[in-house]
């Protein structure tokens, strides 16, 4: 489970983050819901570091309670979504 309960697809990332606004980006153009976490914000930062003291990076990214990590993961997640299981699996 990601860290604020079960939503779909949970990202966490900072607004000056280039591979976090692909990230975001990516989500919108396959319409996959999702919940974006600013790390600018204190209290999700803080969340974040406390839950997993091991992350360094950002974005990192949780989808259907599974933690795939960064963009690269995330992107390399959603081909194979796409390859497994068709456009409609999202």
């Amino acid at each position: 489970m990601g860290l604020k309960g079960n939503k779909m697809l949970e990202i966490y990332g900072k607004s000056y983050c280039g591979w976090c606004t692909k990230a975001v980006e990516l989500a919108n153009s396959y319409n996959l819901n999702h919940t974006y976490y600013n790390c600018d914000d204190n209290v999700n930062a803080l969340l974040l570091r406390e839950r997993f003291p091991e992350i360094k990076t950002l974005p990192q990214i949780w989808w259907n309670g599974k933690h795939i990590g960064g963009y690269k993961a995330f992107a390399e997640e959603v081909q194979n979504t796409i390859i497994n299981y068709g456009q409609g699996a999202f």
